[in-house]
Formats: structure tokens, C-alpha cells, sequence
């Protein structure tokens, strides 16, 4: 082995102990190692407070409505399903749309009339924004409650690692949260019965999200 093939080798063996100790770190101050990971891919920008259209989805606008139209029927009360449908019928005739942009405006819509349709948390979030998201959406689409664990319970302890404990819970009364995949580092999640779910596994496909529940273990740790 020649000079350059010893200072390679040796290059690579300082890059994988340095990603060992990093990885290790992660799981101490109680990360998972899928967020590790996440930290070194670049981010798509999907911003749910702007108008910002993404591309990144060849389905038609009129598809993706009827899939966000799917997940309303099952997961949101009458009264509210019709403010909801106001502003699709508004979104579809803008036709460059796409899924992220369609969610962003969706989720922008709901926070502005105190609505509970579309969970979204930010991978950093506090566990107790997911009980009050769990209780407030139970609450105005179910007139149900559910009686959820403390998030002090859960202290430093990712929010990814929680919504399995979470829905479990809600899983005893009849309900469960499904999942959208954005390919971003946050988790977008609906709440519905349990017997719903396929219904909402074919809006999550019209849309042109990958469907996910709390028992993949990849996204859940």
C-alpha cells in the first residue's frame, strides 16, 4: 500500500468514527437516527404559511382536490366540511396547484378559522401541541374526548417517537391518525375512525402522498 492509499484509508476511517460519535450524540440527547439523517439531506422548502408553490406532483388539480375532498368527508364535521369545500372549489381554479401548494393553502385556511382538518407538526415540535391537536380536532369533528397520556412524560423525547403511544390511545375509542408523506422533516396527519382507513389511504394516493401509519417503524422512532 503506497503513501496516497494510507492517507486515504486513513481519511475514511476519521469520517466513520465522526459519524459514529455524531450518531451516538444524537440518541443521547434524545434523537432518533432518522432525524439524524434527515439533518444531512437537503430540505425541501414546503412552507405551510405561504402561497409558495412546489412543484413535485403530476397529478391534475382536479385530482388532488377530489383526494383532499375524500379525506374531508371522513375526517371533518358537516358544518365545517362546507368551509372546507368553499375553499377547494376556490383552489381548483387555479391550475398551477400542486399537492404541496394545495396543502399549504388547505392548512393556511384551517389556522385562520380555528379548524382542525390537517395535523402538521415541525419534527422539532412539543409533544403537548400533539395533545392539543388530538384533543381539539377529537373534539370539533367527533364530539368526542379521549383521555391522552402527559407530555411531561415524554420529556426529551422526540415527537416521531411519541405518536405510536398517541395512537394507541385514541386506537381504544375507535380512531387512529393516518399519515402523508411529504418528504419533508415534519409529519402531516389526519384523524379518523379506524374503519375509515382505506378510505383514506385511496384521498392520500389521489392526492399524491404516500400513505403512512404509525406502525412503520422507519418513520416511528
Amino acid at each position: 500500500m503506497n503513501v496516497e492509499d494510507k492517507i486515504f484509508l486513513f481519511k475514511v476511517i476519521i469520517l466513520v468514527m465522526v459519524l459514529v460519535f455524531a450518531i451516538v450524540e444524537t440518541i443521547k440527547n434524545g434523537g432518533s437516527i432518522r432525524e439524524f439523517f434527515l439533518e444531512l439531506i437537503p430540505k425541501k422548502e414546503v412552507s405551510h404559511t405561504s402561497n409558495q408553490n412546489i412543484s413535485g406532483s403530476n397529478n391534475s388539480v382536479q385530482r388532488i382536490i377530489d383526494g383532499f375532498q375524500l379525506l374531508l368527508e371522513k375526517c371533518v364535521n358537516a358544518e365545517n366540511k362546507l368551509l372546507f369545500e368553499n375553499c377547494l372549489n376556490e383552489l381548483v381554479k387555479e391550475k398551477n396547484n400542486d399537492r404541496y401548494s394545495v396543502l399549504n393553502k388547505v392548512v393556511e385556511f384551517q389556522y385562520e378559522r380555528g379548524l382542525n382538518f390537517i395535523l402538521a407538526f415541525d419534527w422539532k415540535q412539543d409533544i403537548k401541541d400533539l395533545n392539543c391537536m388530538i384533543d381539539k380536532a377529537l373534539l370539533q369533528n367527533y364530539n368526542e374526548t379521549v383521555p391522552l397520556p402527559s407530555p411531561l412524560n415524554f420529556k426529551g423525547k422526540p415527537i416521531s417517537s411519541v405518536f405510536p403511544i398517541y395512537d394507541n390511545e385514541i386506537k381504544e375509542r375507535g380512531f387512529m391518525m393516518s399519515f402523508l408523506d411529504t418528504e419533508a422533516d415534519e409529519f402531516i396527519a389526519v384523524l379518523h375512525r379506524i374503519s375509515d382507513r382505506d378510505i383514506i389511504k385511496k384521498g392520500c394516493s389521489m392526492i399524491g402522498f404516500k400513505y403512512i401509519s404509525t406502525e412503520h417503524p422507519f418513520y416511528f422512532s
